[in-house]
């Protein structure tokens, strides 16, 4: 994560990144900070001491240097080091400099997972008749567990692991119960964020959200046909439900995955006992509103290569060439690409976005790489799960719906290139459009993005 708050280079800047530094610290809540190391910076969340006397005496420091009336970039960055600020859970000096200013402070996009995770474990252990609704305070309960509650698995770097396991009741109780396991992974950083805030879970302007399409969810369509399924089936069965969004495990890009296991026997203490079977409620999440697919960070030939195949395109060996030249890879050091700099991102990005548009492919390469793109394999398997700002429900298995609609039509595509280096490419079936696709460096590195167009959004949203 960049750190522009120490690093800008505008003195325009300088007065709102101050502004920033001061507001987080009168908030007394959690805020992201960088700890610059010698061999490279890592972020971590901390919490800010609210009634601090140095955080107080920092605010005045700041103040007093946004009105300074010679303020410089120099002066900016050694004054910005020089005044200390503390945070609980962090076990070293911090500076003004340390604080993190970014569209994604708080890693929603990792935490939005564990919370429908926590709605689907409340579904099948709390919830399983179809009457029965899950409430909020139910996937509260779910949360807090995961939060503040050790389990057998131990804490990984960048991630943290735990599972629960639960016996639940059957509708015939004579059945015996059926066990429900749920592992949850999470990034560190939204643990900790997460973490400051286990009092106000359910009232919280920054997780209520998720949490209330986590219920429209789980209390419509599959996640209730499911639950009540086992519930009333006749038999005892085990439930694993279980966060693959950090390990990249499994054969496609679903976050959340469930699977059951028939006959179940309660004294077995294993997790292979049968072979699982896969429910339909095999999820990839995303928020507010899903447009953006998927990412490639870099700009080397082989980053921009696998870019190119999601439309069914190629680099030219001509092209490969010429941008290895520039990022000079020999040196195999990612951070080598940085060399390249604002003329060689500007070159590097017209070579390879001029070469995928007049090498773009026909309908079918595009679908396929589409598929691939979105959910690696099994996409009839897949379901989008948007939370956030409204809940919506993709179903990744509508492409071939939009394939043949596409059929006999034209792929083409739209560049357009900005002065800073930036670059955006709409790629159209007919008069469809499909994809877009843009490119910039940003906090620090070059970004790829791939983005839905309007009629692939609106055919993966159609049941």
């Amino acid at each position: 994560m960049a750190n522009p708050i120490y690093q800008t280079t505008s003195v325009n800047s300088l007065k709102g990144y101050i502004n920033y530094a001061i507001s987080i610290l009168k908030q007394g809540e959690s805020v992201p900070v960088i700890k610059l190391l010698s061999g490279g910076g890592s972020v971590e969340l901390g919490v800010v001491k609210p009634r601090s006397a140095v955080n107080k005496k920092a605010i005045e420091t700041l103040m007093a240097l946004a009105v300074y009336p010679k303020l410089d970039i120099k002066k900016y960055r050694i004054d910005l080091k020089e005044i200390k600020i503390e945070l609980n859970q962090i076990p070293w000096d911090v500076s003004a400099a340390n604080i993190v200013k970014s569209g994604e402070r708080v890693p929603k996009g990792y935490f939005a997972e564990t919370i429908l995770q926590a709605a689907i474990a409340a579904r099948f252990i709390d919830a399983r008749p179809r009457s029965t609704a899950v409430t909020a305070a139910m996937v509260v309960k779910h949360l807090k567990q995961f939060l503040t509650e050790d389990s057998l698995t131990t804490a990984k770097s960048k991630a943290v692991v735990r599972a629960y396991e639960y016996m639940v009741d059957n509708e015939d109780k004579s059945l015996g119960k059926d066990m429900v396991y749920v592992l949850y992974t999470l990034n560190e950083a939204a643990f900790k964020y997460l973490q400051s805030k286990v009092n106000k879970l359910a009232t919280d302007p920054d997780i209520m959200p998720f949490i209330t399409d986590s219920l429209k969810y789980v209390n419509s369509g599959a996640a209730v046909e499911h639950s009540d399924y086992f519930y009333s089936n006749g038999r005892v069965d085990r439930i694993d439900i279980k966060s693959l969004g950090i390990s990249g495990q499994g054969k496609t890009k679903a976050d959340i995955r469930t699977f059951y296991y028939e006959g179940y026997s309660s004294n077995h203490t294993g997790t292979n006992e049968a072979t699982p079977h896969q429910m339909s409620l095999n999820l990839s999440v995303k928020i507010n509103h899903i447009k953006q697919i998927g990412q490639l960070t870099g700009i080397t030939s082989d980053k921009l290569s696998e870019l190119a195949t999601v439309i069914g395109s190629r680099l030219s060996a001509k092209t490969i060439k010429e941008i290895d030249k520039i990022v000079d890879k020999g040196f195999n050091d990612s951070n080598k690409e940085l060399n390249a700099g604002k003329e060689g991102q500007i070159k590097i990005y017209s070579l390879a976005y001029n070469d995928m548009k007049n090498n773009i492919g026909d309908v079918s390469k595009l679908f396929k790489g589409i598929e691939h793109f979105i959910a690696l394999s099994e996409a009839t398997s897949l379901n989008i799960v948007d939370i956030g700002s409204g809940l919506r429900v993709y179903f990744v298995k509508n492409l071939k719906n939009l394939e043949k609609a596409c059929k006999g039509d034209k792929i083409t595509a739209e560049l357009k290139a900005s002065t800073g280096g930036n670059y955006t490419m709409k790629i159209y079936a007919g008069n469809k459009e499909i994809l877009e696709y843009s490119s910039r460096f940003t906090g620090g590195v070059y970004r790829n993005f791939v983005s839905t167009g309007e009629a692939l959004r609106q055919t993966l949203e159609r049941i």
